[in-house]
């Protein structure tokens, strides 16, 4: 396994120049993951998601000494809390494949801890040509690029991320996360039929809070209690601002979705000592 590390004691070790081919044609698969508390969050759904995304490509991948490798050197160095982005890169044109950790890419990118009750997000809309019936939707290679330019644009506008609708305006998701509306003691978040990507936190408050799946038009965002996002790394995000209308916290109700949450966290931690 190849391990890259940014932050404060930086490790870049050559890559293989076929290693090198592949990631700037875009044949890589990858799963980001957030480390903190000693902990790999989630990570079994991330490998279930991952070897999913395999499976398309019939390939098949030895991962049972993965998760151990992965926080050796975690801890090993030391590091508090990090963006892990675990890349299996292999020619997309060669079918079936075996894959083992020399084909693993291991990137950490150390982070500040963040105050998660306190983040917001402004949004701006955007409509989006996605498709449920497209071969690579809710698939995660690393072919990201319009979604990063979109993200870019945004924040040179002074928001934080993009809010993608379909050319009807029903609302998708955003560049880096899922997006969740609250009604009453009802959530709803966007039909993954519609090619919204199915993300970690998405399929665990699915699970665990009764998350329901339903079309959410942008000309009513108003008319919900409050929206957030849902992304692996930030978490749970309230949503403060949608292109000119603003959202404010109100009732507690996303306070008491963060207790959620976090009950969500400590159970896993439980069984992951």
């Amino acid at each position: 396994m190849y391990i890259l590390v940014y932050g404060n004691k930086p490790s870049l070790p050559a890559l293989p120049a076929e290693m090198i081919r592949l990631l700037t044609t875009g044949q890589a698969v990858f799963e980001t993951i957030l480390y903190s508390e000693n902990q790999l969050w989630f990570w079994e759904k991330h490998e279930q998601r991952l070897l999913k995304t395999l499976t398309l490509f019939n390939a098949t991948l030895q991962q049972e000494a993965l998760k151990h490798s992965v926080l050796s050197f975690l801890r090993g160095r030391k590091i508090r809390t990090a963006r892990v982005k675990l890349c299996f890169v292999f020619p997309f044109d060669q079918q079936p494949k075996q894959l083992s950790e020399e084909q693993a890419l291991l990137q950490i990118e150390e982070i500040p801890e963040m105050n998660y009750g306190k983040q917001e997000a402004k949004l701006i809309s955007k409509e989006f040509a996605c498709s449920g019936d497209e071969l690579l939707t809710g698939f995660k290679t690393i072919n990201y690029g319009r979604r990063f330019y979109d993200l870019g644009r945004a924040r040179q506008q002074g928001f934080d991320d993009v809010l993608y609708t379909d050319g009807e305006g029903w609302l998708l998701e955003t560049a880096i996360a899922n997006v969740f509306a609250v009604k009453g003691k009802n959530i709803y978040t966007p039909p993954e039929k519609n090619g919204v990507f199915p993300g970690i936190i998405r399929t665990l408050l699915i699970e665990y809070l009764n998350v329901r799946e339903g079309k959410m038009h942008l000309d009513e965002v108003d008319g919900y209690d409050y929206l957030f996002l849902g992304n692996s790394i930030k978490e749970l995000v309230f949503i403060e601002q949608i292109n000119n209308k603003s959202f404010q916290r109100g009732t507690g109700h996303f306070d008491w979705l963060r207790e959620k949450w976090e009950k969500i966290k400590s159970d896993y931690k439980k069984t992951n000592l």
